[in-house]
């Protein structure tokens, strides 16, 4: 799907029970209507379920043309026993840090299986930001082997660390880099420069957590999420807030954050999560709202758009 010349992608973590509780029958019909609304990317990883959530996506993509979906998976930690899907969600299966060449290889090759296809468009390092720079920077070296063996077509990185991230884009080795939740409508300084640096490697950029795990599409209620764990008061004042000048100028919340990053000059796309079919329509909707956003940018002192 593609909405002002930057592609949505489909973030798949819900699939692997991020939050609890994804019956297999909400995902089943989650990934129907994002293929049939146009969701032709997909980014996936091993963590998300331990293995879950490459399984889920892998079941709903088999038999589609393999040249019509993109697929991005990661790499680095690898799965040492798998998630089981039960009647009342996920049961946890065990993973561990592997950044070794052999580890990243074994884990993309274990991916594969579980994807039911023979090469991911993209295998990212993930979270690299929990290993030594050093470390990361040598993983980020093997990945080329990832990529010359056919097992990906494009490498690069995972992260939501803005300065590994852009310690790691100066390897020069990064094809693409995720950029998760550093640069959204409620926080964005730090990921302007990660930006700014990918463009002068010619990395390209995908923004992903673009609500704050949540917390800009719950309108900051007390049950938002922010970084994966439930929001402190601070920065739920700091969305309330957001709230309230997206009140003034009569766009929703959500669209706003929707199109604070789609429509970021310097990146490619966006990745999004949905937990349900519902969610996946509204995030269509919000990405193609038809809003005169001008008057809101302005207010926040933005001036690309």
């Amino acid at each position: 799907m593609s909405v002002r010349g930057k592609y949505v992608a489909l973030g798949c973590a819900q699939l692997g029970d991020l939050y609890g509780g994804l019956q297999t029958e909400v995902a089943d019909e989650l990934l129907e209507v994002a293929w049939d609304v146009g969701i032709r990317r997909w980014d996936t990883a091993p963590l998300y379920g331990c293995g879950v959530s490459e399984r889920r996506l892998g079941h709903a993509l088999g038999g589609r043309s393999r040249d019509e979906v993109i697929i991005t998976s990661k790499v680095g930690r690898l799965v040492t026993e798998e998630g089981r899907i039960t009647r009342g969600g996920v049961v946890p299966g065990q993973w561990e840090w592997d950044y070794s060449p052999d580890g990243l290889t074994r884990g993309l090759e274990a991916s594969l299986d579980r994807l039911q296809v023979d090469f991911v468009d993209v295998a990212l390092l993930h979270d690299p930001q929990n290993r030594s720079l050093a470390e990361g920077a040598a993983a980020v070296e093997s990945l080329a082997e990832l990529k010359a063996s056919g097992l990906a077509r494009q490498v690069g990185v995972g992260t939501g660390d803005a300065e590994r991230a852009m310690e790691l884009l100066a390897t020069g080795a990064v094809d693409v880099l995720l950029l998760a939740g550093r640069y959204t409508l409620l926080e964005h300084a730090k990921g302007e420069r990660v930006l700014e640096l990918a463009d002068k490697f010619g990395t390209e950029v995908v923004l992903g957590g673009v609500f704050n795990s949540g917390l800009l599409a719950s309108n900051g209620g007390s049950a938002g999420f922010f970084e994966y764990s439930v929001a402190d008061a601070p920065t739920t004042q700091r969305v309330q807030e957001l709230l309230r000048l997206c009140e003034r100028f009569r766009v929703p919340l959500r669209t706003a954050a929707i199109r604070f990053a789609l429509e970021q000059p310097l990146a490619a796309g966006i990745v999004v999560g949905a937990d349900s079919a519902a969610q996946v329509r509204q995030i269509v909707a919000d990405a193609s709202a038809d809003v005169d956003l001008l008057p809101l940018w302005a207010e926040l002192g933005r001036h690309e758009s």
